[in-house]
């Protein structure tokens, strides 16, 4: 999103929110945290909320893509997967209660759905580009290719996380990167 065009109230308010749903979603997990207990968190009315956002679906999926785009700036000009995929690891690994709640709750495949889709554009991203310079066959949809990807990782990810991440990260991603090669991708990984 342009937050560098909305005003600095408008930015607070939005990160108050979304500080407030991710510790909510930590606390109580996601289906038990009201747009009330949200509103109480970040300090701002019931109206405010809504001038904001539709309903708290609307700010998980805010919330996401601001999540995406944290990522995406850690691992800016890396073209390593391996990269990544450590930088989104060590993310969940931060705050492993809010993503195990995010991950196992009741609304969990709709999670892993915004979770999947929110890496398919960065890795259809890299996959284009190694397309186009002869390192993936051009008849292999590189969009297809991401989507198929990040739907594998998100269940594994949700694995881990449902694990209490016994597996060690390091091994997680040796596995991820060994799967990814052997669906097609030994030039990305």
């Amino acid at each position: 999103m342009a937050e560098e065009k909305l005003s600095r109230a408008v930015v607070r308010t939005r990160q108050a929110l979304v500080s407030a749903l991710l510790s909510g979603i930590e606390e109580a997990g996601f289906q038990k945290t009201t747009v009330n207990d949200l509103c109480e968190r970040a300090l701002v009315s019931r109206a405010t909320f809504y001038t904001h956002f539709e309903d708290k679906y609307h700010l998980l999926r805010y919330a996401m893509e601001n999540m995406s785009e944290t990522l995406r700036r850690t691992a800016t000009g890396q073209d390593d997967i391996g990269a990544q995929i450590k930088a989104m690891l060590d993310q969940i690994e931060s705050r492993p209660r809010l993503f195990k709640n995010l991950f196992l709750d009741d609304s969990s495949f709709e999670l892993q759905r915004m979770f999947s889709m929110s890496v398919v554009d960065r890795l259809a991203q890299l996959l284009e580009a190694r397309q186009m310079a002869g390192e993936l066959p051009e008849d292999i949809s590189p969009t297809m290719l991401a989507l198929f990807a990040s739907g594998g990782m998100a269940h594994l990810i949700t694995w881990w996380i449902s694990g209490d991440m016994v597996t060690p990260k390091g091994e997680m991603i040796r596995d991820i990167l060994a799967i990814f090669r052997m669906t097609g991708m030994p030039k990305v990984c």
